[in-house]
């Protein structure tokens, strides 16, 4: 089997091709030469280039890259190529399976009028892009898988309202506005909608619900669906393996799709920063870690974490494709279960490089109307507070400050040489304070800091500075008065972790130094903290001065 994607997509394809004893090729461009789905196949072909369309999109080249390891059959991931009709026909008529629904098909859904019209005419509801853009509700998704024995079976629904535009941020399993009799509506009118235009394979048919409760089909998309892993958590089922066994012109294993069980919610990580205009970020991933995960790429056995990620701690973030990193599933018992399990994951995560989205989708997980199930299209827009820079309470911001001072002053100490033994910033003679300025997302600012001779943390304050005109001896204006900061006291420090005693409640702070840049990840989310210099560099003396 060659996988003919990358990221997230290539490695779930490749996990299930694993489990049923598939032999798997990847496929790779030159910035995606150390990318995780290289070791999760047995064979790699390299595709020379970068952009998408000279490598992942280029039919020519991963054709070339099938005969070359005489592979079998052709997966296309999801995306644009598994819509391809070009690319389908190319594969089945060079003698090798394709893992999709036919050519065929694929043309007429390229053919939006035409099949609109064939669905009128096989009676199902449609509703144009167009006219949805002009109304509010909930966007359901609904796979349909059919097989070559005339069997097709709706697996349930998803809900995928979150959204921004057409990307995902979060989906559940199942949709807490539908009922079983909704449920079923929705299931009969999925499965004939793809009956009615034929085919083989997966398909996911969009759904848009009107405030009043009229159900509309607004797409067909043949691929693998986004909220990929909240319905397979929620049904049991392996979609992909489903896909392989239908390539494989087996029967399914099944008539009707299983119940679904618990409630599964997926948040979609991304680099990319929602407070400045939903900017793709890049650089390196420092580190790419959650906490108790209990499975990867496939159904879990019990309720927990899921994680399927297209990086790994050390890869590097580019810009030659999507900002898509990863997937974080929580299935539970219930749907608040489920929802706090998510918010708790993203929260404790240690995303440390690139700016990713992963404070939106808390944010979005903890908002009134999301705990309510009180959810339309117009989510995002109406709520704008959710954009907010990362760590946007003030005083978490400057605790976030004093930790990383904290803890930078304690790395130092444990490196030293001489004097090991006495404490950070100890002088025999009352002295001035330690203090550090730090650039932020919410500016440039001075933390200072003093402890008493029984290196007590005595007092601390925060002052906002001027960037152009940096020192530490206290230039701009005090934006902390003490009757502004809560009471603090220092409980432990290490390089890489700070507990304080905030108001008489005991807060840890998580510290990973790179370079000049402190991320520092806390109860109330994480910020990145890049230390200016000391002493910063001359400024070049006007013209006419020796």
């Amino acid at each position: 089997m060659l996988v003919a994607s990358r990221g997230e997509a290539a490695r779930r394809v490749l996990a299930s091709c694993r489990l049923v004893g598939l032999e798997t090729v990847a496929v790779y461009s030159d910035a995606d030469a150390r990318a995780p789905h290289i070791a999760d196949a047995d064979w790699a072909v390299h595709l020379p280039g970068n952009a998408l369309t000279a490598t992942y999109r280029r039919g020519d080249r991963l054709l070339a890259a099938a005969r070359r390891v005489d592979a079998d059959a052709v997966h296309p991931g999801w995306g644009l190529l598994a819509a391809d009709p070009d690319f389908a026909a190319a594969v089945t008529d060079d003698g090798r399976s394709w893992l999709g629904p036919p050519a065929k098909l694929l043309a007429a859904l390229r053919d939006e009028p035409a099949t609109t019209a064939r669905l009128a005419e096989a009676g199902v509801r449609v509703v144009s892009r167009p006219a949805a853009a002009a109304l509010t509700g909930r966007r359901l998704d609904v796979p349909v898988i059919v097989d070559h024995h005339g069997t097709a079976v709706a697996l349930g629904e998803y809900d995928c309202t979150v959204r921004r535009g057409p990307e995902l941020l979060l989906a559940e399993c199942p949709s807490p506005a539908v009922s079983a009799r909704l449920r079923e509506r929705l299931c009969r009118a999925a499965t004939e909608a793809v009956t009615a235009l034929g085919g083989t394979g997966l398909i996911t048919v969009e759904f848009l619900i009107t405030p009043a409760g009229d159900c509309r089909v607004l797409a067909l998309r043949p691929a693998l669906p986004p909220g990929l892993p909240a319905i397979e958590c929620a049904t049991g089922l392996d979609l992909v393996r489903l896909q392989l066994l239908v390539g494989e012109e087996s029967p399914l294993p099944f008539r009707t799709a299983p119940a679904l069980r618990g409630h599964a919610i997926t948040g979609q990580l991304r680099a990319q920063d929602p407070a400045y205009a939903w900017q793709p970020t890049n650089g390196r991933l420092h580190r790419f870690g959650f906490g108790p995960v209990v499975g990867a790429f496939r159904p879990l056995a019990g309720p927990g974490l899921r994680l399927d990620s297209g990086v790994a701690t050390g890869e590097e973030v580019g810009t030659h494709y999507g900002p898509e990193l990863a997937s974080l599933t929580a299935w539970a018992p219930t749907r608040h279960e489920a929802t706090r399990r998510l918010a708790r994951a993203l929260t404790g995560a240690h995303l440390h490089g690139p700016t990713t989205n992963r404070e939106l989708l808390v944010r979005a997980l903890r908002h009134p109307d999301f705990q309510a199930a009180t959810l339309d299209t117009d989510f995002l827009p109406r709520h704008p507070e959710l954009l907010a820079p990362l760590l946007s309470v003030v005083d978490s911001h400057r605790l976030a400050g004093l930790a990383a001072a904290l803890a930078a002053a304690a790395d130092r100490r444990g490196r030293a040489r001489a004097l090991a033994t006495i404490g950070s910033g100890w002088r025999n003679v009352p002295s001035g304070a330690q203090t550090t300025v730090y650039a932020s997302p919410m500016g440039t600012f001075e933390i200072g800091y003093r402890f008493d001779r029984t290196e007590e943390l005595q007092h601390w304050w925060v002052r906002g500075v001027d960037p152009d005109e940096v020192d530490l001896a206290g230039l701009g204006q005090p934006t902390s008065r003490p009757a502004d900061r809560p009471p603090v006291a220092l409980v432990s420090a290490t390089g890489e972790r700070v507990v304080l005693d905030v108001a008489g409640v005991l807060t840890s702070y998580s510290v990973h130094r790179v370079g000049e840049v402190s991320y520092v990840d806390c109860p109330d989310g994480s910020v990145a903290l890049t230390e200016l210099p000391r002493y910063p560099a001359s400024v070049a003396p006007a013209e006419g001065w020796a």
